[in-house]
């Protein structure tokens, strides 16, 4: 994973100097990222995304503009969600490899 973001321009010295690595490392991030069922959660949770999306579209009613604004705002932003879930999840299954 460190010579992926070393190619990246993200060197070791540059982490260490902002203290990031032990931040990810208090935070779990470190675990979470090293666990090969992240990727399948993350997906799992793309797809919750995209249903409640669809739901909000389905409940909120159809009768005047600020429900209609609401429900293209609302599903935006879910099906937005869901498909930075599915691009992270790529990502760090990449990684994993």
């Amino acid at each position: 994973m460190l010579s992926t973001l070393e190619k990246n321009g993200l060197t070791l010295a540059a982490i260490e100097k902002n203290g990031l690595l032990s931040k990810a490392e208090k935070a779990g991030v470190l675990s979470l990222i090293a666990d090969p069922g992240t990727p399948g959660l993350i997906n799992t949770l793309g797809l919750v995304a995209f249903a409640a999306a669809a739901a909000l579209v389905f409940v909120i009613a159809d009768d005047s503009t600020a429900a209609i604004a609401a429900q293209v705002i609302g599903a935006s932003a879910l099906a937005g969600a869901g498909v930075a879930a599915f691009a992270g999840a790529s990502f760090l299954e990449e990684l994993q490899k």
